[in-house]
């Protein structure tokens, strides 16, 4: 990993809190949290995050294929990202906007663990 990720150890707090949800259920490394943390801004900052945290683009380094078809799988159905977010809210009001969200949440992570379980059996 980076040496960013290694000297300032700022994303370990928060790689530890989701590692349940990452490692337990999606069968990724504990770092993608920080990852899915950075999608919550931008869909597109999962990988770029990945990059620039990890310090290559050359993901399978750090993730094997099931793990990076496993990630991309959540970061598609994951949460919209905080401008769509209130863009639902203006539109429909803040409880259905939030209401979509956690259930693309929920959506996402089900989906992932599934895929993930599926795919280790044939990869």
């Amino acid at each position: 990993m980076s040496l960013a990720w290694h000297t300032l150890n700022v994303l370990t707090p928060i790689s530890n809190a989701l590692s349940p949800l990452t490692v337990g259920w999606l069968g990724l490394p504990a770092i993608t949290g920080v990852f899915l943390v950075l999608g919550l801004v931008r869909k597109e900052l999962i990988l770029l995050g990945a990059v620039a945290i990890l310090g290559s683009t050359e993901l399978t380094l750090f993730l094997t294929p099931v793990q990076l078809v496993t990630l991309a799988l959540v970061g598609i159905i994951y949460f919209p990202c905080i401008s769509v977010f209130v863009m639902l809210a203006k539109e429909f009001g803040w409880k259905p906007a939030t209401t979509i969200s956690l259930a693309n949440i929920l959506s996402a992570t089900m989906i992932g663990g599934l895929a993930f379980r599926l795919l280790t059996l044939f990869f």
